[in-house]
């Protein structure tokens, strides 16, 4: 998605979309978020800003993409396990946790 080519600005809604996944996924992070923009070689910010639960532009962001992102799931091809129609097949999904001080 990112090149060396890619405009800042696209490049910082990539971050966010990023950052959202994992706002999803992780409880321990939250909002707000501080953001900053940095051109390579300026020495000074090209811009800071506090991202709230009402910013207008995450949210259309945020909701845009998971939007696509579920269109795109339901229109991936189903998949057939080799060997469909001997048996039960079952998915687990375990998680694991990280051993503290290890």
């Amino acid at each position: 998605m990112l090149t060396i080519d890619t405009p800042l600005e696209q490049a910082m809604c990539c971050a966010l979309i990023s950052i959202d996944s994992t706002l999803r996924s992780n409880l321990s992070v939250g909002l707000p978020l501080d953001t900053l923009l940095y051109r390579s070689g300026s020495f000074s910010s090209a811009g800071q800003h506090r991202i709230t639960d009402s910013d207008p532009y995450f949210n259309r962001i945020r909701k845009a993409w998971s939007e696509g992102l579920l269109h795109t799931f339901q229109t991936l091809p189903t998949w057939t396990p080799s060997g469909a129609g001997r048996g039960v097949v079952a998915v687990t999904l375990r998680r694991y946790r990280r051993r503290e001080g290890g």
